[in-house]
């Protein structure tokens, strides 16, 4: 931008970041407990530094327990009430602000970092999301992180760099482990480019593989040994699941537009409960536009590298659980990072543009305060034990009802929770008999 000075940079970040903290924390004040939040808090009550207790906490948690223990950690700090318990999952959702305006400026410069930040700080999704005590704020910050320093180690060639996205890509693992997509992402965005291919041929990227499965190692060693369900077995039955092209990835950036389309089943029940949103979809559909032109379009080592990333996460999200056509849309939420990126790109060639005119749009479009400030519908603190077995009762309506696959997900949802659940196992036997 003409007359722009690099020291104009730290004062607008800081701004966006002061934005950004005051919209999750306010959502974390008002928002009633979701269902997923439920969970998670089931499981970190019980998160204890003993062996015994850790070992528990792993074979039973519905994903690896990095999120449970962040909502630990939180609730000791700040307090056992629900926005104490959120404080710290706000607080790595802000931070995220500054990674991909790093990111951004790494990749593409100032302006593409300013815009990256200024998208995030305000995006309806991430607001909403990272508000909860649920694993998505840490995981897009972690992947986000992981990116940030895989940009560095290829650009840079330091072990230092390696070895810092392992350790991120491990933390991001740790939280949801649908972030092991990243791993092909990012292998098929460096194949995609001649530095990339380079970087291939060294030994960082066996540094950074040996970071990650280093400080993933604890969960995957009780996760595969378990004799019980774990989020292992849970996510290869979805994957064992027919494909078929469904919405599902699209649903995080068009949900809103196909809810208006298709009825409001479109998504799912925490949607409606008005506590989590996905993209507000004029904003998601330019995310769209902005990605599909940086696939055809762009050439630089850094734009394929997102581009594997987004295409890694997005293709898959787009054919599993073929039966279910639109949610969960969150799944795909690890392809936004890259999506905001590539808009930020773009919105970053419009050197003629105000910066402050840019701000006030994304603000007043971008994102709807209202939001926030609801506080929805909420749910009952309960141990797992309590929650396994409103959710084998569940599926035994569903079963009664003629609904034989969501009594079998009910009641497989339920033993994840509590291994020991009697009604879930006469359930999975009744389900076994019919057969």
């Amino acid at each position: 931008m003409p007359g722009w000075r690099a020291a104009q940079t730290r004062p607008v970040v800081i701004s966006l970041l002061a934005v950004g903290l005051c919209l999750r924390w306010a959502g974390a004040v008002r928002g009633a407990l979701m269902f997923d939040e439920s969970i998670v808090w089931a499981f970190a009550r019980e998160v204890r530094l003993a062996p015994g207790a850790i070992d528990q906490l792993l074979r039973n948690a519905e994903h690896p327990p990095l999120g449970a223990w962040i909502v630990r950690l939180s609730a000791a700090l700040f307090g056992d009430g629900n926005s104490g318990a959120r404080s710290l999952n706000v607080v790595i959702g802000s931070a995220t602000i500054l990674v991909v305006f790093a990111l951004g400026r790494r990749l593409w410069g100032d302006f593409a970092g300013l815009g990256a930040a200024a998208l995030l700080a305000v995006d309806r999704y991430h607001v909403t999301w990272s508000r909860l005590m649920v694993e998505e704020s840490a995981l897009l910050f972690f992947g986000a992180l992981f990116l940030l320093f895989l940009v560095r180690a290829v650009a840079d060639a330091l072990p230092r760099d390696w070895a810092l996205a392992g350790m991120a890509l491990g933390l991001a693992y740790l939280s949801k482990e649908s972030a092991i997509l990243l791993v092909p992402g990012a292998l098929l965005g460096l194949a995609s480019s001649s530095q990339g291919r380079r970087s291939l041929r060294g030994a960082g990227p066996a540094l950074a593989l040996l970071a990650a499965g280093l400080v993933a190692l604890p969960d995957l060693w009780f996760g595969l040994a378990s004799p019980h369900a774990s989020h292992f077995s849970r996510n290869a039955r979805l994957w064992r699941e027919p494909l078929g092209v469904t919405l599902k990835a699209s649903s995080l950036y068009l949900g809103e537009l196909y809810r208006s389309l298709f009825g409001p089943d479109v998504l799912d029940v925490d949607y409606a409960q008005g506590l989590a949103r996905a993209e507000l979809w004029p904003v998601g559909l330019a995310y769209l536009v902005a990605t599909a032109w940086a696939l055809l379009r762009l050439r630089d080592a850094g734009s394929r590298l997102l581009g594997g990333v987004f295409l890694c996460v997005f293709v898959p999200f787009t054919l599993v659980s073929g039966g279910r056509l639109f949610d969960p849309y969150w799944w795909a939420s690890l392809s936004l990072v890259p999506a905001i990126l590539f808009t930020a790109r773009a919105a970053a060639t419009l050197e003629r543009t105000p910066l402050v005119a840019m701000l006030l749009v994304l603000v007043a479009v971008g994102f709807d305060c209202a939001v926030v400030l609801k506080p929805g519908e909420g749910v009952p603190r309960l141990t797992r034990q309590e929650w396994a077995e409103r959710i084998a009762a569940d599926g035994e309506g569903r079963l009664a009802a003629g609904d034989r696959q969501t009594a079998g997900e009910q009641a497989e949802e339920a033993l994840l929770l509590d291994a020991e659940n009697a009604r879930a196992r006469r359930l999975l036997g009744a389900l076994d008999a019919d057969r």
